[in-house]
């Protein structure tokens, strides 16, 4: 009886008064309340318990004009606290013969929310650690030398920019933009499924004034086979999502139907996350009969992701579980090959917290289509096999010996035993050139 009594108390200070009194229909008397303006004049009104704290602004109104109102209008309870006009006011502590005050609103206290921020950091935190930093740096593509660069540049006739999905990212618009001025490009190809935004495109007069300082510069990273002029500017509409034996020829074959020749340096400009699965494709079906005849070097172009991967992590999840998606669907043995079991756990810890559209052949979080599918395609070379032999990105810090182990490992993926009279054959470098 004790604690159903307590129970019954309980509820009665939690449960706003109002309903009660109108269930009961008891008859409710209406208790005198003093408000004090800002000038010091002190008004006596009449409040009922039940009704909520906007039934004081009625009988406030018609003062308006004989009191300053502040512009955040609020009504004080002698502890200072605001009155919660959608609240009834007995359950706010309002009592017969108590004193509010006109005052300008207390501001928001932002110490629940400065709590909430570092509850965030620290779930970030812990998804940086078990599972962020283990899938994003093999989507990141190994950076190309300096001096290698240069050579590409000077050796082939026309100069490329392709902007990796740039007509859906103005950042990375920008960048290509940049990187096109710098190189002194003959082209530069914004790719994506739709084009971008009219305010995206240079201005005529922005155009004008490009025209003429590439008229004028005296030095290019070209050298003398640097044009002098603005690049011709297209969009190549790609599907992005499709799989590697289609997407590889529709990007080269967009390249001709551009105007681009035989022989090309072609930087790939993209996010950092983004960079590996386009550059790999390219380099695959540059091995392809078709496309054999091509003089091309790939040259990978992007944010440093030692400096990016946090934001990158942070502010575009759902853009970087996709491409882990596709990158796996590539080869579905990346992540035990380079990183180890740990990664493929990571990959679908972030999948349950970040749900994605439903892909064929997932199954909570992991990818189940079986393996001897892939085995069977790279014996018989058949498309869909070996499009992640690029160099990934290495992490300069990996979070343990069996992860460094593994990446080195996966830098130099061991190669099978050749004749003696192929013993010179080397490993080729980061840059692969196509000629």
């Amino acid at each position: 009886e004790l604690a159903s009594l307590n129970s019954e108390h309980a509820k009665e200070n939690i449960a706003p008064k109002q309903s009660i009194c109108i269930q009961s229909k008891v008859q409710v008397t209406d208790f005198p309340i003093r408000v004090t303006f800002q000038d010091g004049q002190v008004l006596e009104l009449k409040a009922s318990p039940c009704r909520n704290a906007a039934s004081l602004l009625l009988q406030l109104l018609p003062w308006k004009r004989s009191h300053p109102f502040p512009k955040n209008f609020a009504l004080l309870l002698p502890d200072g606290r605001a009155l919660d006009f959608d609240q009834p006011l007995q359950v706010q502590g309002v009592h017969s013969g108590i004193e509010l005050r006109v005052g300008e609103a207390p501001l928001e206290d932002t110490s629940e929310k400065e709590d909430l921020r570092d509850l965030g950091e620290e779930a970030f935190a812990r998804e940086v650690e078990m599972g962020w930093n283990l899938i994003y740096w093999p989507l990141c593509v190994a950076q190309t030398a300096f001096a290698e660069v240069l050579a590409a540049l000077k050796r082939h006739k026309e100069v490329v920019v392709l902007g990796w999905q740039a007509c859906h990212d103005l950042q990375v618009m920008q960048l290509a933009r940049e990187l096109c001025h710098n190189v002194s490009s003959d082209y530069f190809i914004a790719t994506g499924t739709e084009d971008p935004p009219e305010a995206w495109w240079l201005s005529s007069k922005e155009e004008a004034a490009l025209a003429s300082a590439a008229a004028t510069k005296q030095f290019s990273l070209r050298g003398s086979s640097a044009s002098g002029s603005l690049p011709k500017t297209s969009v190549l509409k790609l599907p992005h999502l499709a799989p590697p034996d289609q997407l590889g020829p529709a990007i080269l074959k967009g390249l001709r139907a551009a105007g681009c020749g035989d022989s090309l340096a072609l930087l790939v400009v993209g996010r950092a996350f983004q960079s590996r699965r386009p550059v790999s494709v390219l380099n695959w079906s540059l091995r392809q009969e078709e496309f054999t005849h091509l003089r091309l070097s790939v040259l990978p172009y992007s944010w440093d992701p030692r400096f990016v991967y946090r934001e990158d992590c942070r502010q575009r999840p759902d853009d970087v579980l996709l491409e882990a998606q596709l990158l796996t669907e590539m080869n579905p043995s990346v992540w035990l090959e380079e990183e180890g079991q740990e990664a493929e756990i990571g990959l679908s810890r972030l999948l349950a917290a970040h749900p994605q559209p439903e892909r064929p052949h997932w199954h909570k979080g992991f990818y189940s289509k079986p393996f001897k599918d892939h085995v069977k395609r790279a014996r018989e070379g058949l498309p869909g096999a070996g499009h992640c032999e690029w160099h990934r990105w290495q992490r300069s810090t990996p979070l343990s010996e069996a992860s460094r182990v593994a990446a080195a490992m996966a830098a130099n993926p061991p190669r099978p035993a050749a004749p003696e009279e192929e013993e010179e054959d080397e490993e080729p470098p980061p840059l692969v050139s196509h000629e």
